[in-house]
């Protein structure tokens, strides 16, 4: 049996692993960090629009060597570039209509470790072997491009992803967890911890923000706020905002409207999310857990979501399948009442992704 060098020893080679997802796994790899999306729609299709960070792989001509010319397009790539910090899975992105060149390449890069790489350098190797090491591999979004372009129209077409990020996380339809929100007024000059126009270019009209941030009309034009009134401390009581908070997020989706979470830093915003998905999605407060932390790419700490809290609350409460308390933004607008069931059954679907 043959055996792979770019590993630095000797070892058997095997396939990488390879996996349909949805568009909204490869938008919160998250997109911007990942270092290979490849289009294989024709070149007409890629040069008129295309999923943000995209290369383009199309159809080769009759006769052209796919794996070889595989390995050269991603040799080129890595070369030219630097590797990031965190690698990703190769994401490929195609028509959804026309499925054999795609198939093709999704097929050549399963393979990738057992092909003959005597040539490749060095670069090309090291990429190899931390892509081997995630264990991530080689996804294609369901659907190809027009799907993730239904789900995420902002990130296709031509544009400048840099002016957009940080993004926020997608949690479920309607709803988002805040990005990266330390020193981020300071370097970027924007409170929310993400940029007012990528809120307004994602469809995101309402925020769940802790008080006294300083927000002014001005800092949040377009957007209804709900604000809650706690310190950053494990000690404090977070119960009474639970049903409040749920409600306003339920609100929101009723309306096909999103809601941004952005109430202290990540962990603390998650204690909000765990709460709608417990009650929203009938999950124990584990499973919500298990739920928010999937979707997310950065670890979240649970000594700072008021687990304990949240199982009292989830077992004194019921389930969203009543009207639910009408949630009271700050400013901004008004909640109206959420339908029976609402949404349940979509994002239930959703956990077994």
């Amino acid at each position: 049996r043959r055996t792979t060098q770019y590993m630095g020893d000797t070892q058997p080679p095997t396939p990488l692993p390879h996996k349909s997802v949805e568009p909204w796994e490869v938008y919160n790899l998250p997109l911007y960090e990942s270092f290979f999306v490849l289009d294989t729609r024709p070149s007409v299709s890629f040069t008129v629009e295309t999923v943000a960070t995209a290369y383009s792989f199309p159809p080769l001509n009759p006769g052209a060597n796919l794996v070889k010319t595989l390995i050269a397009a991603l040799q080129h790539v890595i070369d030219e570039g630097q590797l990031p910090e965190n690698i990703s899975p190769i994401v490929i992105v195609g028509d959804s209509t026309v499925t054999e060149h795609t198939d093709a390449v999704i097929s050549a890069l399963v393979k990738l470790p057992l092909s003959d790489l005597s040539h490749v350098s060095d670069s090309f190797r090291s990429f190899l072997k931390r892509l081997i090491s995630t264990d991530r591999g080689v996804w294609d979004v369901s659907g190809g491009y027009s799907a993730f372009k239904t789900a995420f129209p902002v990130l296709c077409g031509k544009l400048e992803l840099n002016d957009l990020v940080p993004l926020p996380v997608y949690i479920s339809e309607g709803i988002f967890h805040g990005a990266r929100p330390i020193d981020f007024e300071r370097r970027y000059g924007y409170r929310l911890g993400v940029k007012l126009e990528t809120l307004r270019l994602l469809g995101i009209t309402q925020v769940i923000v802790k008080k006294g941030t300083g927000m002014s009309k001005e800092d949040t034009e377009g957007l209804t706020i709900f604000e809650i009134d706690l310190p950053d401390e494990n000690e404090v009581d977070i119960t009474p905002y639970l049903d409040s908070s749920v409600a306003f997020l339920e609100n929101a989706r009723a309306k096909s409207e999103s809601t941004l979470v952005q109430f202290h830093g990540r962990s603390r915003s998650s204690s909000l999310l765990i709460a709608w998905a417990v009650k929203a999605l009938r999950l124990s407060v584990n499973d919500a857990l298990r739920f928010v932390r999937n979707r997310t790419s950065y670890r979240l700490d649970p000594s700072l979501m008021y687990l304990p809290q949240l199982k009292a609350w989830a077992n004194a409460t019921p389930a969203i399948n009543i009207a639910l308390e009408r949630a009271q933004p700050s400013y901004g607008g008004d909640a109206m009442q959420v339908d029976e069931g609402a949404k349940v059954e979509q994002d239930q679907k959703q956990l077994t992704m």
